[in-house]
């Protein structure tokens, strides 16, 4: 019998940082750009883009090595929110 598995915390951390500030930098940026265009039409397709992840997020969020970038993506998701928020609020868009 083995003993109870590993789990590597600062790895995995550190992984999930790294996918939620690029993929939320790639959303952000992404989103802001059709907001230009039209904003509903941006809000639209983040909130589809959301509503898409949220199946794939919790079918992998349990497996060993995924769950880490499941998380970085869940945190990319809600920079793109906080980006979005501040892009309206702002009037940048």
């Amino acid at each position: 019998m083995t003993g109870p598995r590993y789990t590597p915390w600062i790895t995995g951390t550190a992984v999930a940082v790294v996918v939620a500030l690029l993929a939320g930098g790639v959303l952000s940026g992404l989103f802001v750009a059709v907001m230009a265009v039209n904003r509903w039409l941006g809000l639209f397709l983040l909130a589809l883009g959301t509503a898409g992840a949220v199946p794939v997020l919790s079918a992998y969020r349990l497996r060993p090595v995924a769950r880490w970038f499941c998380a970085g993506f869940a945190g990319a998701i809600a920079i793109a929110w906080l980006g979005a928020v501040v892009a309206l609020s702002s009037g940048l868009v």
